[in-house]
């Protein structure tokens, strides 16, 4: 976390158009009663040479980039996941099974107006952090995947060091596990995709004697299609 922080301030600027570029919010932890809102689905801020459109509070035009993409893929996906779940509500809450067999509640999907009440809250945080919230993307139709509680987030993260330092070389199922649980429990409220492949990779090589590959989806992947569909990714190493 320290270098990820430490990267943010060489830079100048983040990813996408919309809020202003703050690298505090690296070293900020998630808090209890601010869990984070990560916007899935058409994200046009994403878009390259995107404009701002004010009537609709939305990025409009400009070019699909892979960032834009593969936002709009997760959020089809997490769609998906609703319907496959007979959900038809606006809030779909992930269960996570702990290596103790325990269930606890992970993330949650929203959409519809659960999803814009928390886009006008997302716009509130921003405005009192006194931060320009004027080019902030909250219309369109949002969808948002919610952090879970801290509670929950530390017993993942903790279930997943242990997981972790228990492993015997080799053992892939245990750094899937623990992956997965990982990008269940972000430390920071930016920066917590970098952190946790770096991690994984440091200490996939332990185990495996090898440095693993991580799918570039792989954090909207644990974070978007449930712990069964996740836990396993295309590049991994063989069981």
């Amino acid at each position: 976390m320290r270098w990820r922080y430490q990267l943010a301030l060489r830079l100048d600027r983040g990813v996408g158009l919309g809020i202003e570029y703050d690298p505090s919010r690296f070293a900020t932890p998630i808090l209890a009663d601010e869990e984070n809102y990560d916007r899935i689905g058409p994200v046009g801020r994403f878009r390259d040479g995107a404009t701002w459109d004010a009537a609709t509070r939305t990025f409009r035009g400009g070019r699909a980039t892979p960032a834009f993409r593969i936002m709009l893929a997760y959020g089809r996906l997490a769609e998906a996941r609703f319907a496959r779940e007979g959900n038809a509500g606006e809030t779909l809450q992930n269960m996570v099974v702990l290596p103790d067999s325990t269930r606890i509640p992970g993330n949650r999907l929203v959409r519809g107006a659960t999803a814009e009440r928390c886009a006008a809250e997302l716009l509130a945080r921003i405005t009192r952090r006194g931060v320009d919230a004027s080019h902030v993307e909250t219309g369109g139709g949002p969808m948002f995947v919610l952090t879970a509680q801290q509670e929950d987030s530390d017993r993942m993260f903790a279930a997943a060091l242990g997981l972790l330092a228990a492993a015997a070389p080799g053992d892939v199922a245990a750094w899937q596990a623990a992956r997965y649980l990982l990008y269940q429990a972000p430390r920071t409220k930016k920066g917590s995709d970098a952190v946790t492949r770096t991690f994984l990779v440091a200490t996939g090589a332990v185990l495996f004697g090898h440095a693993p590959v991580l799918d570039q989806d792989i954090d909207l992947r644990c974070m978007v299609l449930g712990q069964d569909a996740a836990t396993t990714a295309p590049s991994d190493p063989p069981v």
